[in-house]
């Protein structure tokens, strides 16, 4: 697992904050090697498919472990400053080469699969996602005169060559019981 880096807290950490010298790493997220311009939050979402059954009208269920599911992660980002508009702008409108976050559609398009770099997603072992969305430009509630953009992001987690359904480690053979007798023919022999 990488080191993550711890958060600092100080009632004046914002206080000397710019683009290029940010608070700390939690303020900042990097897509496809590109550092975001502005203050990011990051939110990671990580569990497995679970397939629940219950038959009705019973108490408990069955529960087959499908394996994890891609991880969603949440990018909320707030930009003030007359750079930190025009860096962002040049990733929508595809002038920055190493990263566009709206690339334009034909035929063949594939949504790309960018490495993320932030302390969240490193600690949660999310290291490429697939935006899904954009939601903004729209005024900040939090800050006068910012502006907030939203990431809606899946995390690019191919499947491996095995099949991730599989029976838990440590089940037993099932036993003869009162619906199945035992083979007689496996038997100890009688003393």
């Amino acid at each position: 697992m990488a080191f993550v880096p711890y958060w600092y807290p100080s009632p004046h950490q914002f206080d000397d904050a710019t683009y290029d010298n940010p608070p700390n790493p939690w303020d900042q997220v990097a897509l496809g090697g590109v550092m975001l311009p502005g203050l990011a939050r990051v939110k990671v979402r990580k569990g497995r498919k679970l397939d629940v059954k219950q038959p009705p009208g019973s108490h408990g269920a069955t529960i087959t472990d499908r394996g994890y599911k891609p991880a969603q992660v949440d990018i909320h980002l707030t930009v003030w400053t007359y750079a930190q508009w025009q860096a962002l702008q040049s990733l929508f409108d595809g002038s920055n080469a190493a990263l566009t976050l709206e690339p334009k559609p034909n035929t063949s398009y594939a949504a790309p699969a960018y490495p993320i770099d932030h302390p969240a997603t490193a600690m949660r072992q999310v290291s490429s996602i697939i935006i899904d969305e954009i939601e903004g430009p729209e005024p900040s509630s939090s800050m006068k005169g910012a502006v907030e953009f939203s990431f809606k992001c899946t995390q690019f987690f191919p499947p491996p060559k095995q099949n991730a359904t599989n029976t838990p480690k440590g089940t037993i053979a099932p036993q003869p019981n009162a619906l199945t007798p035992p083979d007689p023919s496996s038997s100890p022999p009688a003393p």
